[in-house]
């Protein structure tokens, strides 16, 4: 919700983006609701479900990643972007601020702030980002992740 009301805001300042919302889930109504509420429907198109194998092709074609969440573990789509050297705008909670440690790679903000939201949408529009620093650094921690489970694969296997 906080994603339409940041839409809505960068929708009165710009009208060259388009959000694209891949997924489905138990509240997908609720917020083609809010979307129409809104008035944001030109700017906001649901995608569905895409299968897994597809979301390098949509992550690679995206500008930037927005996970707006309110609580993640690690989340793997923002490895997945990083290794499609593709920026992420992310909520400053727990998993994301340690996987977005420097602007190159994205911007963090405030949960529940659609203004915050909006402002770092605004600034990944008009950023020029590096697609290679972001990818290099993308193998470089999925990499270190492989290495990470496989310790903890075999200290388990040891038990």
């Amino acid at each position: 919700s906080y994603l339409i009301e940041a839409v809505k805001i960068v929708k009165e300042r710009r009208n060259d983006f388009v959000l694209l919302v891949i997924g489905s889930g138990e509240s997908e109504r609720s917020l083609r609701l809010r979307v129409k509420r809104c008035n944001v429907g030109e700017k906001i198109r649901f995608m569905g479900v895409v299968p897994h194998s597809k979301i390098p092709l949509w992550l690679n074609a995206a500008d930037f990643l927005v996970l707006p969440s309110l609580s993640e573990g690690r989340p793997t789509v923002v490895a997945e972007a990083h290794a499609c050297g593709t920026p992420v705008i992310a909520t400053d909670i727990e998993g994301t601020r340690e996987m977005i440690d420097r602007e190159e790679l994205g911007i963090l903000v405030p949960p529940r702030d659609a203004k915050a939201l909006a402002g770092a949408i605004t600034t990944a529009l008009d950023k020029n980002w590096s697609a290679e620093k972001i990818l290099r650094h993308g193998k470089k921690d999925a990499g270190v992740s492989v290495k990470n489970i496989i310790n903890v694969y075999n200290k388990l296997k040891c038990q």
